[in-house]
């Protein structure tokens, strides 16, 4: 697997930064100065590692030393100042928690370690001010707001119950783009405008004519297992 890099302007302009070992390498995100590249390394469904590479010289630094104990890393983003890189990981814990790693330390800061679910997925807005994610709660996709300056959270209230994904900021703004599909809303459109609080609907998708405000919503139903749990 060799990885490449080109001015989509300029097909000419594409060359070989690195070559890599073995299937599982995906390029995640450029630093905002353009000279490294984010890059994961995928071995199994819960082992992967996280990789600087020099976008001129392909030079490759490894940010999640490997051990013992597989861990498991998922997406990665640069922070504004390119100091620090954004994940999600099982370090240490059951699940997948979003996570901040010191570029210059490799220290791991968690960001969501008061919830006790998945981070599915993130996305980092373009002035770095905010981050949003989707957790996995109860087989439900519920969308968090990640303030990076006060380092709060808080999820997003008023969403139709069911999938959040595709999640994406839009350029040089605090609207949220991101797909939802539900009992009664088969893979739509919506936008969300964090400052205002104003959510959006984009698409209606076809249902071949019927009313889908007589679908069934999903009940959710706990029981205790065998152990007590």
């Amino acid at each position: 697997v060799d990885l490449w890099v080109v001015n989509p302007a300029d097909p000419k302009t594409d060359h070989q930064v690195a070559q890599l070992e073995g299937g599982g390498w995906s390029p995640l995100d450029f630093s905002p100065d353009g000279n490294k590249i984010l890059a994961l390394e995928e071995i199994s469904a819960n082992e992967s590692y996280l990789w600087v590479i020099d976008a001129q010289s392909g030079e490759k630094a490894l940010i999640t030393p490997k051990g013992a104990e597989k861990i498991s890393y998922l997406g990665g983003r640069f922070s504004k100042d390119g100091k620090g890189v954004y994940t999600t990981t099982d370090r240490d814990s059951e699940f997948h928690r979003l996570a901040y790693i010191d570029l210059g330390n490799l220290q791991h800061t968690y960001l969501t370690a008061s919830i006790p679910w998945d981070i599915e997925e993130f996305d980092l807005s373009d002035d770095g001010q905010k981050i949003a994610f989707v957790a996995n709660e109860d087989g439900f996709g519920v969308l968090h707001l990640y303030d990076v300056a006060s380092k709060t959270e808080k999820p997003v209230a008023n969403l139709p119950k069911g999938l959040v994904e595709r999640v994406h900021w839009r350029r040089h703004s605090h609207e949220l783009g991101f797909n939802i599909d539900s009992a009664r809303s088969p893979a739509d459109v919506y936008s969300f405008d964090t400052d205002g609080g104003r959510l959006e609907r984009w698409t209606f998708s076809e249902t071949g004519g019927l009313n889908t405000s007589r679908f069934s919503e999903p009940e959710l139903i706990h029981w205790k297992s065998w152990d007590g749990k």
